[in-house]
């Protein structure tokens, strides 16, 4: 039992610290990977498709829109395409007013899910090079060319930006969740470095069209796509430069809400696409993709192992009542306070506490959907 405790915690404490660290001793030892001269990549400019997922999205699409034809992209180069889900509030009419300005509106009737979207979206598509984002997503002026300019690398299949969360209300949310996604975009630079990123971020993220493979209805696409993309023998690449910013919503059950439809399409991607834990096949990349992707969908169930031992063993040694006791804290901490009450670094740190717990009560209810046969097709984007 004391053995499996402490595999248990190890695992979590691996997954959330121990992997970043890894990336970076061997970062730190192999030397960034050979890439195009940099003249291939100011010269690149090939014709690109920026696809606009949409539902519903009347209060943010035309900033999007304007955002859009803002970038530092040459224009005739650049097909800007919003595509509606079925929207059925002013969003349409919004984008019909920006046709003349050369922006494509693929509307189509009835919700059929955002990846049923994106595949027919891409199907018409013009550009060798498609770049997804969401309506909420402001680009930095050269985030696509950014973007664009690591595919004069012909080994490199997709690449990826990052999104810089807004501050909104009291921001204790977003701001704890912006130290998970500099964690999550670390291990990201440091994956390109060594060898291909494992994801991708939905809101900032390109690929080369000869490389897109139609999505199931259910697929979560910034991941399932990265890792189709790999399975063909190509590279995956965060690019710093490439940077949306966008802001979120502090409310806790919204957030919730929102990452049990992520957690419950990520385990089932994780799980349509285990063959890439083969190392023999994929090499480091497996050990990667086990890392990132499959060993933190796993945290819950490590989590809850530790508790249960560690109560169990508290019963034959104080010590361990004391780790007991300092877990269930940690817990009542994460849902019980308000970090938005508390200033300072205490705030802070209930906050990240309070993400922590969030991120992995998620998860959990993602294992029970996915076990029930439980699917995320459609959902309407709280704002």
């Amino acid at each position: 039992m004391l053995a499996l405790m402490l595999l248990s915690a190890f695992g979590v404490i691996y997954a959330y610290v121990g992997y970043p660290a890894l990336l970076y001793v061997l970062g730190l030892l192999r030397s960034p990977p050979e890439t195009s001269c940099v003249s291939a990549h100011l010269t690149y400019r090939p014709i690109v498709t920026l696809i606009i997922s949409a539902y519903n999205e009347e209060r943010v699409i035309e900033a999007k829109i304007l955002n859009s034809l803002g970038l530092a992209y040459p224009h005739e180069l650049l097909e800007i395409m919003v595509v509606s889900d079925g929207s059925d509030d002013g969003t349409v009419k919004i984008v019909q007013r920006y046709q003349p300005q050369g922006v494509v509106l693929l509307h189509i009737d009835g919700r059929i899910g955002k990846s049923a979207c994106l595949n027919r979206a891409v199907r018409e598509a013009r550009g060798e090079i498609i770049v997804f984002t969401d309506a909420n997503s402001q680009f930095h002026a050269d985030a696509v060319e950014a973007l664009v300019s690591r595919f004069a690398d012909d080994r490199v299949g997709f690449a990826t930006g990052y999104t810089a969360y807004v501050k909104e209300e009291n921001g204790t949310l977003v701001e704890s969740v912006g130290i998970y996604s500099r964690i999550e975009k670390f291990a990201k630079q440091m994956e390109s470095r060594l060898s291909s990123c494992v994801g991708a971020d939905g809101a900032i993220f390109a690929i080369r069209k000869t490389l897109y493979r139609d999505l199931g209805v259910d697929d979560i696409n910034d991941l399932v796509m990265p890792l189709g993309v790999v399975r063909s023998g190509f590279l995956g690449v965060l690019e710093n430069r490439a940077v949306c910013s966008e802001g979120m919503s502090s409310n806790f059950n919204d957030e919730y809400r929102r990452q049990i439809r992520i957690a419950t399409r990520t385990i089932r991607a994780v799980w349509t696409n285990i063959d890439l834990l083969n190392p023999v096949r994929y090499g480091l990349f497996a050990v990667q993709f086990f890392s990132h992707k499959v060993l933190k969908v796993l945290v819950p169930l490590l989590l809850m192992t530790t508790l249960f031992l560690s109560g169990v063993l508290a019963f034959h040694q104080r010590t361990f009542a004391i780790v007991f006791w300092l877990q269930i804290v940690f817990y009542v901490v994460g849902v019980a306070f308000d970090p938005s009450q508390y200033r300072g670094s205490v705030g802070r740190l209930i906050g990240v506490i309070r993400t922590f717990v969030l991120y992995n009560a998620a998860i959990a209810v993602g294992w029970l959907n996915f076990f029930r046969g439980k699917k995320f097709t459609v959902w309407a984007t709280a704002r």
